[in-house]
């Protein structure tokens, strides 16, 4: 099987110039965990799962060299959240996100997910345009119900 056997065509994306507090709110509503982030004129900008939402309520290795003691005050961390709301999606996603192509195997593709720990990846075709995306529990589903012969 190929990811485009699997793949969803409709996609839950976000402008890069949307607050986190606008994707935070679409990745509560939607159900989902990532999103795919676009630029002004639909092209690609990266992702923004919740891993990397989360990620911006800490300090980068070298900000915390510099300065420990600011951040190791969890409770006034905690009390910084809706100040993290106003940040640009831009500034909070994966600029480099591990992608596709609709005919990659099912199978290689589910190797390099695992091996990367990546959960979705958008899928473009020859040309670079974005197309689609398959998700860790679309490939596991369509892989694990065609040959074990379960129902839908």
């Amino acid at each position: 099987m190929q990811v485009q056997d699997v793949m969803k065509k409709d996609m839950f994306t976000i402008s890069g110039s949307a607050t986190l507090r606008d994707a935070i709110d679409m990745l509560y509503k939607e159900q989902v965990s990532g999103l795919i982030v676009l630029g002004e004129t639909g092209e690609m900008l990266g992702m923004l799962s919740e891993k990397d939402v989360y990620s911006t309520l800490y300090p980068s290795y070298e900000e915390f060299m510099k300065h420990p003691e600011s951040f190791t005050n969890f409770q006034n961390q905690e009390h910084n959240i809706a100040d993290k709301g106003e940040l640009l999606v831009k500034e909070a996603l994966d600029p480099d996100p591990m992608t596709t192509t609709p005919d990659t195997q099912l199978m290689q593709l589910g190797a390099l997910m695992l091996a990367r720990h990546v959960h979705r990846v958008p899928v473009k075709d020859e040309d670079g345009k974005l197309v689609g995306v398959i998700t860790r529990g679309m490939l596991f589903r369509a892989l694990f119900r065609k040959k074990l012969h379960l129902e839908k």
